[in-house]
């Protein structure tokens, strides 16, 4: 999907919405995105925008969704799943939900905001963290060259793929649709007149800061129309890299046995399949609580 059709698609999509590393073929094609500044060059169909969930246990997770040894051995889960319930095609969510975390959500909003049940401080604390822990992540890639370091292997260039973070993402999305803009970025991924930006990321205390601006040459943006060399570097199949859902009873094997409680039956019955397919949780989400 090309960078300006994804941004506009994920524009509508929150209008819509209610508010609330590895190698390929041998090949290192992920971009490191170390502290200083980074110059690459973006390609106009090389956006993609996954939804994950982040259930490696951290500082940052309140509940820990799996113990730790499901993280380790040959079968072991990635620190992210990716949500089975999103589509990749047009950034928004499938009409059949399937992803198991996210049924875990609902479940445990299902339970915590029944208007019967009453719970301690502790209790909804502890439900509140779950849900929190559920919650799926926007994560935003990009097809470039890394013009600092532009091979995938030794010897041979190619195309990295680059993760933004989402404060990177706004600051680029924002500076590439705002096309009459003094620090424009529109059309920085276009083949003949496209130009080189530069990522800077920097350490601010316990935050990482980022910042996105054009490559100049003197007081002119340098556009860099790609080479034919460039041209003809190998396309990743970032659909085939992007669409890998695991298997979700493998998910559900691997969760601690008192989340698997929570998807039982007893617990989740107003998630059973309404006449229509939907779930009672599902017919409206503005009835479940985002955290």
């Amino acid at each position: 999907m090309n960078i300006r059709s994804i941004i506009e698609q994920k524009k509508k999509n929150e209008e819509l919405e209610p508010k609330s590393s590895g190698g390929y073929d041998n090949e290192d094609i992920w971009f490191k995105f170390t502290e200083g500044n980074h110059r690459v060059r973006l390609l106009k169909d090389g956006a993609f925008i996954v939804r994950d969930h982040w259930v490696a246990p951290s500082k940052f997770t309140p509940i820990e969704l799996f113990p730790a040894s499901a993280f380790e051995g040959d079968n072991a889960l990635k620190k992210s799943i990716r949500c089975a319930d999103f589509d990749i095609d047009t950034t928004m969510l499938k009409s059949e939900k399937e992803c198991l975390i996210c049924k875990l959500r609902k479940a445990v909003n299902n339970v915590l905001y029944d208007s019967k049940t009453s719970f301690s401080a502790k209790e909804k604390e502890y439900l509140t963290n779950v849900a929190k822990a559920c919650a799926p992540q926007e994560r935003y890639f990009f097809l470039g060259i890394d013009r600092d370091n532009p091979e995938v292997a030794p010897g041979k260039k190619g195309y990295k793929i680059i993760e933004f973070p989402k404060g990177l993402y706004k600051l680029f999305q924002d500076a590439y649709m705002d096309s009459d803009g003094e620090n424009s970025l529109f059309n920085c991924d276009d083949d003949e007149q496209g130009f080189d930006i530069i990522i800077s990321k920097k350490k601010d205390g316990s935050k990482w800061i980022y910042a996105v601006k054009f490559a100049m040459n003197g007081r002119s943006v340098a556009m860099t129309p790609l080479t034919d060399e460039e041209r003809d570097y190998k396309m990743p199949d970032l659909k085939k890299i992007f669409s890998k859902i695991p298997d979700q009873s493998i998910i559900y094997d691997a969760l601690k046995s008192e989340f698997q409680d929570f998807l039982s039956d007893e617990v989740t019955a107003g998630l059973k399949p309404t006449e229509n397919g939907e779930t009672a949780a599902d017919a409206d989400d503005n009835e479940s609580i985002p955290f």
